[in-house]
């Protein structure tokens, strides 16, 4: 049960650094998803590499439970309104970030909320919670799940702040399926996927049972997709409990044939940005933890380790910074200046190589110099 798709493939070809600044300058703000670009932009909010990088130092434990998803002092004034009559007539931080950077600034609220709850459980947050729930529905499930920034993480790790609510168990209800029974091994599944540490060995009769849950659980969505009154009558018997097959099938299909993605996508889409993030959680039903495996295959973060993307024949994942520029130092930030002396320099030297031959042994030697410094090149 495993995935990747990627939306956006950004390929930086070797031509002039003045088309490479025209494409920067030509790009739609919301296909750079993890903003790693807004930082070359004038008079931005933030430097949102900075944001991402102080969130992803509080990922370094093996247990997710012991992540860190408070909301960092320093960024707290990238989620405030001003309160200056003056101020208010300008385009606000709060707003310009939200506007250069939706997915960031979306998480970064989503630890506010989750941050003003905890402080004060009847404090009014609606404000807060619509804009989360604005920024969910502006982007497909697979965009949200696919950037950088951990949305399903933080959606998870808070899922019990909201209590449950028994009417979205399902309980007593046999249908197409037994969805008392599904929840169960859905919420079987969910604890020892959780207890799971990344890349540790697994245990011989953990991974038989988890093998079991997931054949089942597997069974159960066939049954559902056998006949479209199926999936209409499962719907109807339990939302959550479908949404849970779904997204199941979802992660198993990215991570295999892809072509099969645009419906589970749509129906999820339909779930992430019409549902109230507070219900999903209230459901009991373990969504948001099969959306954070979804969201895990590109990061690594919590049940994959290394590098998983060729594990799969397809073309849909984003490349790589070493990929975008593979002779050039891994370090530099993807078109910094830095990026751009090196790159423009190395292309001044190829270009005026004089045959295909030098260009070839010329492509090897710089290939063996940068795999010396930095690593294999994968």
């Amino acid at each position: 049960m495993m995935l990747w798709l990627l939306l956006f493939l950004s390929t930086a070809c070797p031509r002039s650094l003045a088309s490479l600044r025209e494409q920067e300058n030509e790009l739609p703000p919301f296909l750079d998803y993890d903003c790693d670009l807004v930082s070359t932009v004038p008079g931005a909010a933030a430097d949102w590499n900075a944001v991402f990088n102080r969130i992803h130092s509080g990922f370094n434990a093996t247990d997710p439970d012991a992540w860190d998803f408070t909301l960092p002092q320093e960024y707290e004034y990238l989620l405030v309104e001003s309160e200056e009559p003056f101020s208010r007539k300008l385009q606000s931080i709060s707003s310009k970030a939200m506007e250069e950077c939706p997915i960031g600034y979306l998480y970064l609220q989503i630890l506010n909320f989750y941050n003003e709850l905890h402080k004060e459980v009847n404090k009014e947050l609606e404000s807060p919670a619509n804009q989360i729930m604005d920024l969910l529905a502006r982007f497909p499930t697979y965009a949200l799940a696919l950037s950088r920034w951990p949305i399903f993480f933080a959606l998870e790790h808070f899922s019990q702040s909201h209590g449950v609510q028994p009417e979205l168990f399902c309980e007593g209800v046999k249908g197409v399926v037994d969805w008392d029974e599904n929840r169960e091994m859905a919420q079987r599944w969910a604890v020892l996927k959780r207890g799971l540490d990344r890349g540790a060995t697994i245990d011989d009769t953990l991974a038989d049972e988890i093998d079991f849950l997931e054949s089942k659980i597997a069974e159960q969505f066939f049954t559902v997709l056998r006949r479209p009154a199926s999936q209409n009558q499962a719907w109807d018997e339990c939302e959550f409990g479908f949404y849970f097959l779904v997204a199941n099938q979802m992660t198993a299909a990215a991570n295999r044939d892809t072509y099969h993605m645009p419906p589970f996508n749509s129906i999820m889409d339909r779930m992430v940005g019409g549902m109230a993030f507070s219900k999903v959680g209230r459901s009991s039903w373990p969504i948001w933890a099969v959306l954070v495996i979804f969201s895990d295959l590109n990061k690594g973060l919590w049940f994959f380790g290394g590098d998983r993307k060729y594990l799969r024949g397809y073309s849909d994942w984003n490349l790589r910074r070493e990929e975008l520029s593979p002779l050039s130092w891994p370090g530099f930030d993807f078109l910094s200046s830095a990026w751009q002396d090196e790159v423009g320099h190395s292309v001044d030297l190829l270009v005026g190589l004089r045959d295909h031959e030098t260009y070839a042994q010329a492509l090897r030697y710089r290939e063996a110099h940068r795999e010396d410094a930095s690593g294999t090149l994968r």
